[in-house]
């Protein structure tokens, strides 16, 4: 006999079924009905989600949900991609801001990345440094703990048909070199110590690729080659009004300031 929970999965992947005729509008609406379930929020009475305590059930409810929206991207493949994208993008933005649930945040943010083919996820990560440049701390915060997420996993490979434009966005260098150090001199103490921490534990860990880039960093020989922008302390002040209120609607959340990157040799 199937357990409540699996039965009431089992539900929502008929809900999400192409056959019912909804198509992503439905599957739009269960992420976000699990975006909550992910964020280890609950609505309670109010419109503002509370935290909840990350005991052993409500973190067994987070992984059966990242579990189940990870087969049903299996299932749809590129057609569900958007709604991903929209999803992820509203855990970087709704995440708690206390560790525990950062880390929580950041490892969902790299589970569900990993079912995105090589220039959704390069396109993400594009997206990723803009947020990571907003002006509300909580933010910047965030997006550096989902970089060391990311540096805990092997390099993506460029594929042939990924756009010149988005390949540095694989590399572990843009990470640590733009995403972490870019953070050393942030205005926020919070930040520059993040920023600091997370640049001293790339050379603990296993990855080749995350040493490496911080050895370049002050290396004579390899100068740091870096995004063409104002400087590590700039950021987008215009943005967290346009975030938060596109959290309420549950929609894409747009960047619109530059983002180009110097090609890495």
């Amino acid at each position: 006999m199937q357990s409540l929970p699996e039965l009431a999965y089992y539900g929502l992947k008929l809900i999400c079924s192409p056959k019912l005729g909804e198509g992503n509008e439905a599957v739009r609406h269960v992420f976000h009905r699990l975006l909550y379930v992910i964020l280890m929020r609950s609505e309670g009475h109010s419109h503002r989600p509370i935290p909840l305590v990350p005991t052993r059930a409500v973190l067994a409810a987070k992984d059966q949900a990242i579990q189940f929206v990870s087969h049903i991207v299996d299932e749809l493949k590129e057609t569900v991609l958007p709604t991903l994208r929209i999803l992820i993008q509203h855990i970087c933005a709704q995440t708690v801001d206390k560790a525990e649930y950062r880390s929580s945040g950041a490892q969902a943010v790299v589970q569900l990345l990993s079912k995105m083919p090589c220039a959704e996820y390069a396109s993400f990560i594009k997206w990723l440094y803009g947020f990571s440049l907003q002006s509300k701390v909580a933010y910047r915060m965030f997006a550096l703990d989902v970089v060391m997420a990311l540096i805990e996993q092997p390099e993506r490979q460029a594929e042939a048909s990924l756009p010149p434009e988005l390949a540095p966005f694989l590399q572990h260098r843009f990470l640590v070199q733009v995403m972490v150090f870019g953070r050393r001199s942030d205005r926020a103490p919070a930040v520059r110590g993040h920023a600091l921490t997370c640049l001293a534990h790339c050379l603990e860990l296993q990855s080749p690729n995350a040493s490496e880039s911080v050895q370049e960093l002050f290396s004579a020989i390899s100068p740091q080659k870096v995004l063409e922008t104002e400087g590590c302390e700039s950021t987008n002040n215009i943005q967290d009004t346009n975030i938060q209120s596109t959290c309420m609607n549950y929609k894409t959340i747009e960047m619109t300031g530059k983002v180009d990157v110097t090609t890495f040799d």
